[in-house]
This record gives C-alpha cells, sequence and structure tokens, in this order.
C-alpha cells in the first residue's frame, strides 16, 4: 500500500491505498518550489515579507515536523518495518550571502552578486556554524522519532547526478556552490543512514534504490539490544553488527543515544497516565474512520419520536477533497432504510440542490428525517457522482433504541458550526437547523451543540457536559443551558479559540432519579 504526503497535507488527509495509477497521478502533479517564495496560500503569505533564510528555516520546520507526524501515524499502524521515501534535495538552515535579503519579495542588492561575497569571512564561518548545529537538533528529533516507531528514511534526490545547486544568474561563487551541495546531500544521507534506510543520491537511475527500498521492507530480522553497562551519560554509542556468512551485506542503525541522568530521574519520578477507558477508544477509533470516509460523510442521529417510534435523522455531505485526488464529485446519495423483519421506512434519494453545488462538493450539509421502530436498522446506500453514475456504495447495521424503556435517557447530540456571532444567533434561533456531518472544526469557528434528554417522571432529566482530551482526562466542565426554541432540549456553547489543535471529546451526562446516560462526542480541532 501506498501513500502521498505533501509538507502541508493534513495527516488526516494522508490516504493509504493500492490504486497505484491514482499514486502516479498525484506525483505528476506535484510541482518543486525550491528558492521559490512567492506564496501559494495564506499560510505563505503570513511570512511572505520574511528573509529568504527565514524563510528557508521555516519550511525546514515545517517539513521536517510533517515528517515526524507521518512516521508517528506510521508507527500506530503495526509493529513491522515501514518505510519512507522522503523525496527532497536536501536541507539548509542558511542560503550563501549573495541571496540573502531583507525581504524575500525585494529584488537582492546588487552588489551581493558578488561570487567572492563572504569567502573566507570568519563571520560567515560563524553563522554556518549556528545555523548547522541548529538544523541538526532538528534531524536528531527526526532521528528519534524514526527509531522509536521502526521507520526507516530513503532520501531520494530528484535531481540525480546534479552538478551545481544554484543558477548561474545567482552569482554564487563556485567554491560556495560545491559546499552547500555536498552539504545538503549530506543531510540526506545521514537521514538515512541513521534511520536504516538508504540514500537515493547522485543517481540518475532511482530504480535499484526503490527496489532495495522493497526488498528491505521485505525481508529483514529485527534485534533488540540491552548494553551491560547501561549508560545514563545522554551520550551517542555506537553499536557494531557482524555475520558470519559470506556475500551477506549488513547494514543496522549505527548506534543509540542514552539517556541522561536528568532523563532518568524524571522517567523515574513520573508515573505513567492511566489508560483511557474504551468508551473513549471507540469514540476516537469512530473519528479516524470518519475522517477517511472518501467520497461522502454521514451522520446519523436518533431522538424521540411520536406514539413509541424514534425519529432518525440522516445528513451527508461531501467528504474533505484529498489534494492531488482527482474524483468524481458526490451530488447524490440514495437511501434504503428496512427494520428486522423487511419492514421498509424509507426507500428513495436524499433532497439535494444542485444550485448549491461548488468547486470542492457541496456547500451545505443534505438532511433527512424518517421513523422507525426500535430494534435493528439496515441502512443501504449509494452515492451517485456528477457523471449519474454509483461512485460508492456502503450498508449500515444500527439498533434503534426505544426512548420509552428507561427513566432517563439522552438523544443524539447535533452539533453545529458557527463562523460568528451573527451565525450563532441564527442558530440558536431556528429550531431545526441542519447538523453538521463532519468532526473536524477549526480553532476560528464556535460550536452550539444541542441534545435532548427524556425523563419518564415529573422531574426533568439534570444534564451536565465535560470536556475531555484523547486520554479520557477531564480538562473543564462545560456550561449547559435549557433551549427556548425546543421542548426537552438542551444546548452547550463551545468557542474553540482557547483550544490547541488536536483531539477532543465532549462527555454529556443526563441523571434522573436512579437513572444515568452518558454520551461522548469526538472531535478534531485544527488551525
Amino acid at each position: 500500500m501506498l501513500g502521498i504526503m505533501y509538507p502541508l497535507t493534513p495527516l488526516n488527509a494522508v490516504r493509504m491505498t493500492r490504486d497505484h495509477e491514482a499514486v502516479v497521478a498525484t506525483i505528476e502533479d506535484f510541482r518543486g518550489r525550491k528558492y521559490d517564495y512567492e506564496p501559494q496560500n495564506q499560510f505563505e503569505a503570513s511570512y511572505m515579507h520574511a528573509s529568504a533564510s527565514q524563510i528557508e528555516q521555516i519550511r525546514n520546520e515545517v517539513s521536517l515536523t510533517g515528517l515526524r507526524a507521518l512516521i508517528t501515524r506510521l508507527g500506530g499502524l503495526r509493529e513491522g518495518r515501514k518505510s519512507v521515501i522522503l523525496v527532497s534535495e536536501g536541507f539548509t538552515n542558511i542560503l550563501p550571502p549573495q541571496l540573502r535579503g531583507v525581504n524575500s519579495t525585494q529584488f537582492y542588492d546588487p552588489r551581493m552578486r558578488n561570487p567572492l561575497v563572504g569567502s573566507s569571512n570568519p563571520r560567515e564561518q560563524a553563522m554556518q556554524m549556528t545555523a548547522d548545529l541548529t538544523l541538526q537538533t532538528d534531524l536528531r528529533r527526526l532521528f528519534d522519532t524514526a527509531n522509536r516507531a521502526n521507520t526507516s528514511i530513503y532520501s531520494l534526490d530528484p535531481r540525480g547526478l546534479a552538478a551545481f545547486e544554484f543558477d548561474m544568474d545567482d552569482g554564487v561563487g563556485f567554491t560556495t556552490d560545491r559546499q552547500m551541495m555536498s552539504a545538503m546531500i549530506g543531510t540526506l544521507r545521514s537521514i538515512s543512514e541513521t534511520t536504516d534506510g538508504y540514500a537515493i543520491v547522485n543517481q540518475n537511475d532511482p530504480t535499484e534504490g526503490l527496489q532495495r527500498a522493497v526488498k528491505d521492507a521485505s525481508i529483514y530480522y529485527l534485534l533488540g539490544y540491552n548494553s551491560r553497562e547501561a549508560p545514563a551519560d545522554g551520550e551517542f554509542h555506537r553499536i557494531e553488527v557482524r555475520v558470519p556468512g559470506r556475500d551477506v551485506k549488513v547494514r543496522a542503525r549505527p548506534g543509540f543515544w542514552a539517556l541522561s541522568p536528568e532523563d532518568m530521574s524524571r522517567l523515574e519520578g513520573s508515573d505513567s497516565p492511566p489508560e483511557p477507558p474504551s468508551e473513549v477508544d471507540t469514540a476516537l477509533a469512530l473519528l479516524t474512520a470518519r475522517q477517511n470516509e472518501r467520497f461522502v460523510q454521514t451522520w446519523i442521529g436518533m431522538t424521540k419520536g411520536d406514539d413509541g417510534l424514534t425519529q432518525v435523522t440522516f445528513v451527508w455531505r461531501p467528504a474533505p477533497r484529498v489534494p492531488g485526488q482527482r474524483r468524481d464529485e458526490p451530488v447524490q446519495v440514495g437511501l434504503s432504510a428496512s427494520g428486522d423483519g423487511g419492514t421498509i421506512f424509507f426507500q428513495g434519494e436524499v433532497p439535494s440542490n444542485p444550485s448549491v453545488l461548488t468547486d470542492g462538493g457541496i456547500a451545505e450539509p443534505e438532511q433527512l428525517v424518517f421513523e422507525a421502530e426500535p430494534g435493528p436498522l439496515r441502512l443501504d446506500l449509494s452515492v451517485l457522482g456528477i457523471s449519474e453514475q454509483v461512485i460508492d456504495d456502503n450498508v449500515m447495521t444500527l439498533v434503534v433504541p426505544d426512548f420509552t424503556a428507561t427513566d432517563s435517557l439522552l438523544g443524539s447530540a447535533m452539533v453545529f458550526r458557527a463562523q460568528n456571532a451573527f451565525e450563532m444567533r441564527q442558530l440558536r434561533a431556528d429550531p431545526n437547523p441542519i447538523p453538521e456531518a463532519g468532526r473536524e472544526f477549526r480553532r476560528t469557528d464556535r460550536l452550539l451543540i444541542r441534545v435532548e434528554a427524556y425523563s419518564q417522571g415529573s422531574s426533568e432529566p439534570n444534564v451536565t457536559a465535560k470536556l475531555l482530551n484523547r486520554g479520557g482526562q477531564s480538562m473543564a466542565d462545560l456550561p449547559v443551558q435549557v433551549s427556548a426554541v425546543a421542548a426537552s432540549t438542551y444546548v452547550l456553547d463551545l468557542p474553540l479559540s482557547s483550544l490547541a489543535p488536536g483531539e477532543y471529546l465532549i462527555e454529556l451526562t443526563a441523571t434522573g432519579g436512579d437513572e444515568k446516560a452518558q454520551q461522548l462526542i469526538a472531535m478534531r480541532v485544527t488551525s
């Protein structure tokens, strides 16, 4: 299985696929932007007036941070060896003096085009040393992450057998050019060798190196090593692996970094965090599955209906597009809802308004409401694209709860998104807004959560809410109010601006008499 990730690709947008043609098409669409500082998005526009050297440092940080995040995710997939092919021309935290400018959007000083500028300059050498030390610190974090996740990095220089790092028009001297190119290729070698990979550099044909990556991932030995000395000096200790067989190539990590005394004392004095409850793991697993939906995102909610029936709400919207991925945009969903005995509760198309179609799909979610009897419920979905062909189908089996059987019960919580105060006022005043199908939000969003709580007695149930981290630990109590526009409904207003990017859960609890009902809402907050 293969996956493609660009430096700015969100981690939840990375898809593992066996569709090699789609991978090839994504690779062909990629355009490198080395030394090109024209902003292409809002993030790049925020630092467009920084110097070229500062932008290179930011790009390094973005690339290495994204690479570490990807490796961490791969480490959680399985215990075996994982491989990452890093397509890069190398990393540097400093540019030659001929290419430095106070502002990357302005022309450089013509006097700096002299190839001899910076040559044999002690100040220039000191700056280079400082930049190298900073870069090595960043690379060491990458090495630690890769080794912990048993992931090998195969660096691939797309230039092949390159002769120069810079163009003749840049005015960089030959000696400086050669040193810069050697140093940047050296970072690729270091990344691969330290993570037990292989650097595919200075080669016009990468086929042999890529075949080696496949072969290494197919057959390998994983050896554990415990030092008798058990050093705790914080230094690097080399390990050499030998085998008696002839014509055998041995490649292993060169050694390990020992923990420092401070690290040892910190680990010995810290308690291991408790394991999250199984309900938290289940909610987070559903969140991950929701993010991996390729064509449409769906949400199914259930609340109390009339005459002992349960009201079922079905909401869908196009799944976010993965950068570089080609797909037929979904425009219609066909749905068949049937009970355990074959009773049809609904069969037909979910309403869709073609006027709301945009380049990225349908802007607003689509909603369908029908009633069903308590018990097993089978949903058959078919997704139609713009070509009017079925592009995806799915079968879901659910259990419809009986809201008349217990003393206290919660209906499905509905989540609504507002981007400003005006939209929030509209949501509060609307008795039947369409809920969000997705569970990924920005820190600039503000959420309104509605939940119905029922009690068979005369007293109203007590509804409380808490914000939890992904470990299931309580972070804050959230205020819950009684809705002014809907009966038996409670609302919660949650601004996301104070939350760091990450995964969170909202725990809703309803108590009435001796009964208690809980519900977890998992969500992901992005910047």
